[in-house]
């Protein structure tokens, strides 16, 4: 039976499989794959043969939907899906021929999204659907659907990212920036469209009377921080540093008196140091039953790597044994150059594994520094199990279209990777650093988002910095947070 946290697919389709997050490991299910083959009551008919056409059928029926069908290949009789159910009716879903043999270029990005209306389509679960290839429009009769919206074209552009990997925009920290992407110029990257694609099959389907039953998720929430300094005071240096910040940069006399108290009295041991978060955190976590994921920065030799304490550091495996003790999880943080750097990759990874108390098997990239698809490609190769960077630095939403755990695409190996990624839904640094706004507008968006994530019964994935909680236990930044973390409870319940 496959778990909450599965998925069920290949990487040569040449057999089913599943992925616990609780193991890395790859189980062949062939007995199920024989069984399937043998009376599986759904055909899917495929007018070519494609590793992207595969992957994304796989990821909207049976990731998503939890359906088991057999394909056969039916090259020649049109440019559409054909989804044949048992009792003979079905399902036709144009596909570009594109998708065959992707040529990937920026011409092949669309330059204008067409909506379905449910005035014309009452299988969509929102009052709009954005259909990014093919044309917005649907015959219905009582045996047969035919959709010309190719939802196929559109679910691997958001699933894969290769959209990212054709432009050549980019910020100041090498990132390919949110105003550049499809789904933010055309607003619809606050809404997990692939989940809306899924949610829409899944009605044609019931309505020409599937015989499956859905698989069944439940939303999840789960709370995760990088460490990218895990001390604020280290000596007197940093206290100058800080206080020429406070009184040049920031133009503070208040924010360098404070400075100077924080540095005295964690000195003189009154109080902990103030990124010194970590008890803190797991109280949280722990007073709702959920797992704390940590993600520790390994090294790096860049100026924004300079904060980091290398795991062989008594101070960093101090938090490290007590982490496990508690039972959170403890990740990877990869330094700012190593997003694609293999070398540094595995040596940073070697050096988190031989100090780290328990196996290591997710993390997330330092600075949200991604490149499609190497850097999916650096932690499939390392034997890592999930990743959790993909959203955009200034504002939250759904990078990839959509809101739980999901197989991963090497668009230039062509296949499925041995990786999940579960996206990032919303960090606070997009508050307080990029799109800064007061706290109240900014717990209305993670409400917002919080409440679409539910819907759909996904995974939501915060990410708090354990350096950003303030100087004191009454901080207005923990306040906030544990408003945060109450409502997640609430909206889980």
């Amino acid at each position: 039976k496959k778990g909450e946290t599965g998925w069920s697919g290949t990487n040569d389709y040449s057999l089913t499989a599943f992925f616990d997050l609780s193991n890395t490991s790859f189980y062949s299910l062939k007995i199920r794959k024989a069984i399937t083959a043998f009376c599986c009551n759904m055909i899917v008919q495929l007018p070519f043969d494609s590793p992207e056409l595969k992957y994304t059928l796989d990821v909207l029926l049976r990731h998503l939907l939890g359906l088991d069908f057999e394909i056969k290949m039916t090259p020649g009789e049109s440019h559409a899906v054909k989804v044949v159910l048992q009792n003979g009716k079905h399902l036709s879903m144009e596909v570009d021929p594109w998708l065959a043999n992707p040529r990937y270029d920026k011409g092949q990005i669309p330059t204008a999204v067409t909506w379905f209306q449910q005035s014309n389509n009452a299988f969509i679960p929102e009052h709009d659907l954005p259909i990014l290839y093919g044309k917005a429009k649907l015959t219905v009769s009582p045996n047969k659907i035919d959709l010309r919206a190719d939802v196929l074209n559109s679910s691997f552009f958001m699933l894969s990212r290769w959209e990212e990997y054709v432009m050549e925009e980019r910020d100041q920290y090498g990132r390919f920036p949110a105003n550049a992407a499809l789904s933010v110029k055309s607003g619809f990257y606050q809404r997990p469209i692939v989940e809306e694609y899924a949610e829409m099959l899944w009605n044609m389907l019931v309505f020409l009377g599937v015989d499956q039953a859905r698989k069944q998720w439940s939303f999840r929430f789960i709370p995760t921080h990088d460490i990218d300094n895990p001390r604020k005071w280290r000596g007197f240096h940093t206290l100058l540093r800080t206080l020429g910040g406070d009184l040049i940069k920031r133009r503070s006399l208040g924010l360098a008196r404070r400075s100077w108290t924080s540095f005295w009295r964690t000195w003189n041991e009154k109080e902990n140091d103030p990124y010194d978060s970590f008890d803190y955190l797991m109280d949280c976590s722990e007073r709702y039953g959920w797992q704390a994921h940590f993600f520790f920065h390994c090294g790096g030799s860049h100026p924004l790597d300079r904060e980091a304490l290398p795991p062989s550091h008594p101070i960093v495996r101090q938090i490290l044994e007590k982490i496990d003790a508690r039972s959170h999880s403890i990740g990877f943080h990869p330094s700012y150059e190593a997003h694609t750097a293999e070398d540094r990759f595995k040596e940073e990874l070697e050096l988190l594994r031989q100090h780290a108390p328990q196996e290591v098997k997710c993390g997330r990239q330092h600075f949200l520094r991604f490149e499609i698809p190497t850097t999916w490609r650096l932690w499939a190769d390392a034997g890592l199990a999930w990743d959790s960077t993909m959203v955009y630095p200034e504002e939250a939403g759904f990078r990839c279209g959509i809101c739980r755990e999901f197989p991963v695409f090497d668009i230039g190996r062509r296949k499925m990777l041995p990786l999940l990624e579960i996206p990032l839904t919303l960090m606070e640094g997009s508050w307080m650093r990029y799109n800064p706004k007061p706290p109240d507008r900014f717990f209305e968006d993670y409400r917002q988002l919080i409440e679409v994530v539910k819907k759909y019964n996904g995974t939501f994935v915060l990410l708090w910095h354990n350096s950003t909680l303030g100087f004191h236990p009454e901080s207005e930044n923990r306040k906030l947070y544990e408003r945060v973390l109450s409502f997640a409870a609430e909206s889980a319940s």
